[in-house]
This record gives structure tokens, sequence and C-alpha cells, in this order.
């Protein structure tokens, strides 16, 4: 149970092929466990990222969705990771009930308190728009350092 566990936080697709392949397991996983439709698109299938914007990107999306399936009530959801020159796109988005994210309490909210460090720590811009009746959307713009 420890190892499926471990697995599920960083599972090995992600070392071996990045995020891409990773969320679309996630994903799979997900829409077999649970009543929530969830889809993933991205025009990012050549090369790797970072392994560390891979890796905060992955635990991020996991966590967003995994928010959806468990608390947004929402019938479908939507990861996207668009590249352009200049920046990535991380945006994840569900048809569920919302919240009020001004009125979040973040001794009982760990889940978004780590996506925002971990979105500090990619260096990212993070936007949660949400409002109770109308879904939640999370966005973040990561510039992209050219070396």
């Amino acid at each position: 149970e420890t190892r499926m566990i471990s697995h599920n936080l960083m599972p090995k697709t992600i070392k071996d092929f990045g995020y891409s392949l990773a969320v679309e397991q996630l994903i799979n996983s997900l829409n077999e466990a649970s009543d929530v439709q969830l889809s993933f698109f991205t025009n990012f299938r050549e090369g790797r990222l970072s392994p560390i914007l891979e890796r905060n990107l992955y635990r991020i999306t996991q966590e967003a969705v995994t928010n959806i399936v468990k608390h947004s009530k929402a019938q479908s959801g939507v990861v996207q990771l668009m590249k352009y020159p200049e920046m990535l796109i991380l945006t994840i988005e569900d048809d569920g009930t919302g919240f009020d994210p001004a009125a979040v309490d973040s001794k009982n909210h760990i889940g978004l308190r780590n996506i925002a460090i971990r979105s500090e720590t990619i260096g990212a811009r993070l936007d949660i728009d949400s409002r109770p009746g109308n879904g939640t959307i999370i966005a973040l713009q990561i510039p992209l350092i050219h070396e």
C-alpha cells in the first residue's frame, strides 16, 4: 500500500516520459475511479521540461484534479497545458460548485496552499477564479527561461 501511495505521488512515468504522459495516466485513472469526466489537452508533446518544473507542474495538476473529484461536485474538468515561445500556460477548470477564494482558510485548505507554494517555487503567476455556483479555474503562467 505504501508503494502504491508513493507511486501515485510521483509516478515513474513522469521521470521517464515527462509531464504530459504522466498527466494522461493520472486522468485515465481518475476517470475510471470517479463519476467526473476529466480530459487533458496540450500542444506540448516533443521534448522535456526541466525535472523541477515537470515535478511541480505534475503535483499542482494532481492536487487540482483530486480537488475536483473530491470536493467540486463537478460533472467534468479540463486540464490544458499550452507551450508558447516565452511561456507555459497551465489551466485546470471544472464545472462544479465553486467557492469563494477570499474566504479560504489556509489551515483547512492545505491543497490550495500547496498549489500556491509550488507555483511560487517555479516562478509562476497563479490565478484562482471561482465563485459559489460557477466552478473553478486555476491558471498558471510560467515564464520560460532560455539559456
